[in-house]
């Protein structure tokens, strides 16, 4: 075998072996965080697919009627009311420490 070749063995080989002691370095991940971030991110899914629920033509029209809410048009202020609870649930779901 060339020298070259030789060097390039010993390289991967040293590369190889610096790989298993970083590895065997790391610590396990701490229980419950992976899950946390699941529940989180299913909880976060759950709350646009109410958003696009919420928003959708059948719900809208129900709310498509003549008539004020403090000076409101019902329709903008049910889309007001609407957006700003979907933003302070997703704070909610986002800020929990469980």
């Amino acid at each position: 075998m060339s020298t070259i070749a030789l060097q390039c063995m010993k390289q991967r080989i040293e590369i190889q072996n610096s790989v298993r002691i970083v590895t065997a370095r790391r610590e396990p991940p701490k229980e419950g965080r992976v899950d946390n971030f699941e529940i989180k991110g299913q909880r976060l899914v759950a709350l646009a697919m109410l958003g696009c629920l919420v928003f959708n033509y059948p719900i809208l029209e129900l709310f498509n009627r003549p008539g004020t809410v403090l000076g409101i048009p019902v329709l903008y202020a049910f889309v007001f009311a609407a957006w700003g609870l979907l933003i302070a649930l997703m704070a909610v779901v986002v800020e929990a420490k469980d």
